[in-house]
């Protein structure tokens, strides 16, 4: 399920990809090199994670303004006189 804000799922932001079930299991080409494997995932953990988890803070951000915008419409400014009973 993703998230209403980043449209990502927990997975993806955490591992950069989206974890599969059994059910969705197909066949894939896996890279059968051990070693260009683990070479391949650690560049993608070091060049593309940070991105996808910068993107979803930008949009966390740009969203909790939003929310901020729309809070503040229905605000009441309250002023109060001294001695008066609150």
């Amino acid at each position: 399920m993703k998230h209403r804000v980043t449209q990502e799922t927990p997975a993806k932001m955490l591992y950069g990809f989206n974890i599969s079930t059994p059910i969705n299991w197909s066949n894939i080409i896996i890279n059968e090199n051990e070693e260009e494997a683990i070479v391949e995932r650690l560049s993608f953990i070091r060049d593309e994670l940070p991105t996808i988890g910068n993107l979803a803070v930008q949009k966390i951000i740009k969203n909790k303004q939003y929310e901020k915008t729309r809070y503040d419409k229905n605000i009441k400014d309250y002023k109060f006189k001294d001695g008066e009973i609150v």
